[in-house]
């Protein structure tokens, strides 16, 4: 294996550990993938590097923190999104040092000091209002509300299927 290559372990992540050590779902699989598909993306893009180029030592040296605020500022990600997609990176890290410690400590370094983002908001499964209706998340409905001031939450309502799947 060449040098802090990263591609030969990643391939071996994706075909036998994430399926059959770990027993991922194939959504979860697709998720993690598709991490790595932006960060190529995000890579070739931006740095002007090939996937084939990607070392353990470029991601160590402060490309993880570029490429997730990159999703959040350039492709515009939720905080979410982003810490799902540095989950995915951090599986590999954790893999990766597994497998080949001294080749990817740099990269296994960079993932632990790179926190989860906490998020602004607290998001939770609630009405979201979009011009002039309200949203029921869990019957998908839409009810219109004649209303031009500010949102209150004292005031919010939600149809009794809603009220009882405890949305609020």
């Amino acid at each position: 294996m060449k040098k802090g290559s990263i591609l030969p372990l990643l391939e071996g992540f994706f075909t036998d550990y994430l399926p059959s050590s770990k027993g991922v779902s194939t959504n979860t699989l697709e998720a993690y993938q598709y991490a790595f598909r932006l960060l190529f993306t995000y890579f070739s893009d931006e740095k002007c590097i090939q996937p084939d180029k990607v070392t353990f030592e470029l991601l160590g040296g402060g490309a993880v923190d570029s490429f997730l605020a990159y999703l959040e500022e350039q492709r515009h990600c939720t905080v979410k999104t982003r810490n799902l997609r540095r989950a995915a990176l951090m599986a590999f890290a954790k893999y990766a040092a597994d497998k080949d410690f001294t080749a990817s400590m740099p990269f296994y370094t960079a993932m632990v000091k790179t926190p989860k983002k906490k998020e602004t908001e607290k998001r939770f499964h609630q009405i979201f209002y979009q011009r002039g209706s309200v949203y029921h998340p869990f019957c998908a409905k839409y009810q219109y509300i004649d209303r031009t001031e500010g949102y209150n939450p004292a005031e919010r309502t939600l149809c009794n299927r809603c009220q009882g799947a405890g949305t609020l």
